[in-house]
């Protein structure tokens, strides 16, 4: 989609279906028209170079998506189906092996492209360590007030 960013390198052969499973309602980035309009639009951030303790949160974006075979876009204890919302599959980040000042760059120049570039509704980062927030941040905020929703796996 644009020099900052890499197709997720899980790809699922996509069918519809009764039961229609994740993997086939997300659509990846390429599959789409670039003029499409999202409900929704899914980036991974996959760094964890930051963390003070070793780390695997660079590994979630895409463990992330191979979930996705496991679930169903219908949740049975509100009986909603999310089947015809639009949510397209961006890929990640890329990411510099050793510098950390330089994947926050990255992330903050991939979601400003983003946000200039792909009409949605919502736009969604799955990372990765704490630091990458604040790059995203600055990239929305653009001296307007924003609200995030961040999602963290500690059990504290």
């Amino acid at each position: 989609m644009n020099e900052w960013l890499t197709p997720p390198s899980t790809k699922w052969h996509r069918i519809d279906g009764q039961d229609l499973k994740v993997k086939d309602w997300i659509v990846p980035i390429e599959e789409s028209n670039e003029l499409d309009e999202w409900d929704a639009v899914l980036v991974g951030v996959p760094l964890s170079r930051s963390s003070i303790s070793a780390s695997a949160a660079s590994e979630f974006p895409e463990d992330f998506r191979r979930s996705w075979s496991l679930f169903s876009t219908y949740f049975i204890d509100d009986m909603v189906d999310l089947r015809s919302m639009k949510v397209a599959d961006l890929g990640d980040v890329i990411m510099h092996g050793t510098d950390i000042l330089c994947c926050h760059s990255n992330i903050e120049q991939a979601t400003k492209v983003i946000l200039g570039d792909v009409k949605s509704k919502l736009y969604v980062s799955i990372g990765g360590d704490h630091s990458i927030t604040a790059p995203i941040i600055r990239a929305h905020a653009d001296g307007k007030r924003i609200g995030i929703v961040q999602f963290d796996t500690h059990l504290d």
